[in-house]
């Protein structure tokens, strides 16, 4: 009977054990998914006005290059 005991007692061990693993591992997954989330909206927002700045430039150099003003390029 003892013995019966120490195996229910391994195996309920085991069984939190796991269980208490399982939860560990749901937490980080949602952790790294957030942090990736984050990175990425970081990476966009860094990108998006670089972009515009970079878009201002070209325009100013080509403006400059062509001695005109903006409104007559337009037309």
């Amino acid at each position: 009977m003892t013995f019966g005991c120490y195996v229910v007692q391994v195996c309920s061990n085991r069984q939190r054990l796991a269980a208490e693993e399982a939860r560990e591992f749901a937490v980080r997954e949602v952790q790294l998914r957030m942090a990736g989330r984050l990175a990425a909206e970081f990476a966009h927002q860094i990108k998006n006005p670089l972009a515009i700045i970079n878009n201002a430039a070209f325009l100013s150099n080509a403006l400059n290059r062509a001695k005109r003003p903006l409104r007559l390029r337009l037309k």
